[in-house]
Parts: C-alpha cells; sequence; structure tokens
C-alpha cells in the first residue's frame, strides 16, 4: 500500500493553491471580511496591513478561516 507522503511529494503547490486570492484591510470589520467570504465561497480571507501612510502598499499579516458549527 502507497503511504500518502509518497502520493503528495512530488505535487507542486501550484498545482493545489488557490490563485485567485480575496483580501481585506485589517482595519475592516469582520462582518465586511464574512461578507466577501460569503459571496465568494471561500472559507479564509487574507488580511492585509499597510506598509506606508498612503496605503499603496500592503503585505500579508494574518488570515481568517470560518470555524463550521459542529
Amino acid at each position: 500500500m502507497i503511504d500518502i507522503a509518497e502520493k503528495v511529494k512530488n505535487i507542486d503547490i501550484t498545482n493545489l493553491m488557490t490563485k485567485r486570492v480575496i483580501t481585506v484591510s485589517e482595519n475592516q470589520p469582520l462582518q465586511e471580511a464574512s461578507k466577501l467570504m460569503y459571496q465568494n465561497n471561500i472559507g479564509s480571507i487574507i488580511i492585509l496591513k499597510s506598509t506606508d501612510e498612503d496605503e499603496s502598499e500592503s503585505v500579508p499579516t494574518g488570515i481568517v478561516t470560518e470555524i463550521l458549527p459542529e
């Protein structure tokens, strides 16, 4: 029997990753992030932090993921 690690060790991450990333600013309310997640049918959203005064450049600072009820 082939181990799962053997099956995935040669798969490039680019074949598994999401290419259309949805983001929100760290200053936006949670409700806005939740709405975007719902509208885009996604389970997580990347949080961005501005790196300069005019907010023209930002970097990922976190991630919010949905928690499904049991």
